[in-house]
């Protein structure tokens, strides 16, 4: 699935890559250098990076995935098997299918009350369904942790991923499948996969292959063009440009701060369910700044949460789009909140205005010097953001103003 581009903010996350591991996304392709920064900056995030490995590789080979799902239900209906031949000895009496020839030998040799019987058995584990049975049952295990991760969903552009799995289980689980055991895979498998007659063994073949190179192979290279391949990006482009707000403010403020002092360190997280702070900037005296997106992050105050608990029994808080927290030793934390409006209505840039008005007064106790709060918007605004204001409303065009990052950074 694509989205449609065009809009100047949209570069930004051609230039940055978010991250983004939410099911309301579409599949695009970014540059192999970001995709190995932001690796890179996802360091010490291992659970984190299982999950960009294994959603970047469903969603860079969807086709393929959905081919080898159909190639395996049809093959399984008339799997390809050998037969071994069971022999078993009995005394005074037997049950089966009685061997007469080898029975007749042993009573001739004086053995009259044993008798011996011979029994096909039907088998599936040849070597190259044993390939096959190893690579099925890695999907179930990768689509199974992006579905509980939040990754994958019904909905969204793992839709058809999460349908697949729901068929793997059911191959495995209830056709001939269900008789071979998982096995580790060796040279005899992949040479009787590749040279096997049915398509999709050979599929089954490059599958193992890519599992191996995605989900084991360390070379940062490899990975980063893994990455670049299977990104995902909202499909919505209002979420979009929440987070191309999110993601220049990121770069201005690590701009900022390495200009001062080298010292400090940005680590970046996913955008997932899950998520805590999708970015910090951190330094070795204790001080850090984090971002967040999309979430409630901060314990209200205000007299509108109150009210609205006392009289209609409503506890939830408002969420802005961006938070940044700003922490330093010996000082109060402190935040900054932020809302984002994809339009080129100024009405709605003033409805988002009212909202970021809102988070100032029910955060009040956190708003502590400037800046507090502001509505960024891709629509042009007349007016210069003015130092002291609480609430200020900032175009794009001019996203992010060197005042605006110096209030952030004052104290640190």
């Amino acid at each position: 699935m694509t989205a449609p581009t065009g809009e100047d903010w949209e570069a930004e996350l051609e230039s940055s890559f978010p991250g983004y591991l939410l099911p309301h996304a579409f599949h695009r392709q970014i540059g192999e250098a970001e995709a190995s920064r932001f690796l890179h900056r996802l360091s010490g995030r291992p659970h984190e990076l299982a999950l960009v490995r294994g959603a970047s590789l469903i969603s860079g080979h969807l086709p393929q995935l959905i081919a080898l799902t159909e190639g395996t239900t049809r093959l399984a209906r008339r799997l390809p098997s050998h037969s071994r031949i069971e022999r078993r000895l009995w005394e005074g009496g037997y049950a089966g299918r009685l061997d007469v020839r080898a029975t007749l030998a042993r009573q001739l040799r004086g053995a009259p009350g044993r008798f011996e019987t011979r029994q096909r058995h039907r088998r599936f584990d040849r070597p190259e369904n044993l390939l096959l049975r190893s690579v099925l049952q890695r999907l179930i295990e990768v689509l199974g942790e992006l579905i509980r991760a939040g990754v994958l969903s019904e909905r969204g552009w793992g839709a058809d991923a999460a349908r697949v799995l729901v068929q793997l289980r059911h191959l495995v689980a209830r056709t001939r499948l269900q008789r071979i055991e998982v096995r580790p895979v060796d040279a005899h498998q992949r040479d009787a996969a590749r040279l096997a007659p049915d398509p999709v063994y050979g599929l089954a073949l490059r599958w193992h292959r890519l599992l191996a190179d995605t989900l084991e192979d360390p070379d940062p290279a490899r990975l980063s063009a893994l990455l670049a391949r299977g990104a995902l990006a909202p499909l919505s482009a209002d979420t979009r440009f929440e987070l191309a707000v999110l993601l220049r403010l990121i770069r201005a403020l690590h701009g900022a701060l390495l200009a001062r002092d080298p010292g400090w360190r940005l680590t970046r997280a996913c955008v997932m369910p899950t998520r805590r702070d999708v970015a910090a900037l951190e330094h070795p005296d204790g001080s850090r700044i984090r971002l967040f997106f999309n979430q409630t992050v901060l314990e209200s105050s205000g007299p509108r949460g109150a009210s609205l608990g006392h009289y209609l029994g409503h506890r939830g808080r408002p969420r802005p789009d961006v938070t940044v927290l700003i922490e330093a030793p010996g000082a109060p934390v402190r935040a900054v909140v932020l809302e984002a409006k994809h339009t080129q209505d100024l009405t709605y840039v003033r409805q988002g205005f009212d909202e970021a008005a809102l988070y100032r007064w029910e955060y009040r106790q956190w708003m502590i010097g400037w800046p507090q709060a502001a509505v960024v918007t891709s629509a042009a605004v007349p007016g210069q953001v003015r130092v002291g204001d609480e609430v200020c409303a900032l175009g794009w065009d001019g996203w992010v103003p060197e005042a605006f990052i110096e209030g952030i950074l004052d104290g640190l």
